[in-house]
């Protein structure tokens, strides 16, 4: 008959508690399996539970008080929250630009590639790093999970004769073999990074 959410560890541990206090010495495993058949078969997940047919209906609380269409409480999760990115491959005099991310958030202290939020054109990009439009390439689009937000990324390729100039944040320019060896770029990025040993390879 409980109404805690049963999402949460601190329930299970409590459950779990209140049944060995109760299990039998000798024969545990078909304890459990018994309990685990009635879990699927009776107390249907998806259903009305078939308490007609329950072998424990005698002692059970939810069904004595009522709560068989109100329990067992789970905490809806939380929708995946869409951020829109466009990441940057800043190339300069053979070498690319990263950065390092604050030190708090999402991926805090890490470096990455540097890009800016939302979708933007090339036309823009050509703009913010004074560019000719033919120094701007699309690079695929890429997606990344995490627990609740969701990186719809879109890449870039600037490539420019005096880039560092035209940069008006913080950065640091490196060959694609220093990115692979010293800094660890987060696996969000892994797409994008891959294209750093591509780079790395046509130089071999």
């Amino acid at each position: 008959g409980s109404r805690e959410d049963i999402l949460k560890q601190s329930v299970k541990k409590q459950m779990e508690g209140l049944l060995l206090g109760v299990m039998p010495q000798e024969g545990a495993g078909s304890y459990n399996q018994a309990l685990i058949e009635i879990g699927a078969i009776v107390c249907v997940p998806n259903g009305e539970p078939l308490c007609g047919e329950c072998p424990m209906a005698s002692v059970c609380v939810a069904r004595r008080d009522g709560l068989t269409k109100e329990i067992p409480v789970k905490t809806p999760k939380k929708s995946r929250r869409i951020e829109e990115k466009t990441v940057l491959i800043l190339e300069w005099e053979g070498r690319t630009a990263i950065r390092k991310r604050d030190s708090s958030g999402l991926l805090a202290s890490l470096y990455e590639l540097p890009g800016v939020e939302g979708w933007l054109e090339d036309e823009v990009l050509a703009q913010m790093y004074r560019v000719p439009l033919a120094a701007v390439r699309r690079l695929p689009e890429a997606k990344h999970i995490f627990s609740h937000v969701e990186w719809d990324m879109v890449g870039y390729l600037v490539q420019a004769d005096e880039l560092e100039k035209s940069c008006r944040e913080e950065m640091i320019f490196i060959h694609p073999r220093t990115a692979q060896e010293e800094y660890a770029i987060p696996s969000a990025f892994e797409k994008y990074a891959g294209y750093l040993k591509i780079r790395l390879g046509h130089e071999r």
